[in-house]
């Protein structure tokens, strides 16, 4: 396996950029539950730990399908990655929504 040659300086970068715009600028799918006060941010807790996961691996694996490892630079993959997170979030967000908070 060969080495691969890229900028680790530039990657620190737009990994620490993804990172920020992850956590902050994402939809969080548990303030659906909101509305329903107390019970409804336990029930909000439990989903997101729920989801965690699931969420990553979905993420990860449509990731798969456009970035190639030998031949793209790592940076490709993580904004990749951070824009089908924005997506999926967001859709998940859309449908617990529709679905709790009628």
């Amino acid at each position: 396996m060969r080495k691969r040659d890229y900028n680790k300086n530039f990657y620190k970068g737009v990994k620490s950029t993804n990172k920020f715009i992850r956590d902050n600028c994402s939809e969080d799918p548990s303030k659906a539950f909101d509305v329903l006060g107390t019970v409804g941010k336990i029930i909000g807790m439990i989903f997101k730990y729920l989801i965690a996961k699931p969420v990553h691996f979905i993420v990860f694996g449509i990731v798969g399908f456009f970035y190639k490892k030998d031949s793209h630079h790592p940076s490709i993959g993580s904004i990749i990655y951070t824009v089908v997170f924005l997506m999926v979030m967001t859709l998940l967000t859309t449908v617990t929504t529709a679905l709790f908070c009628r």
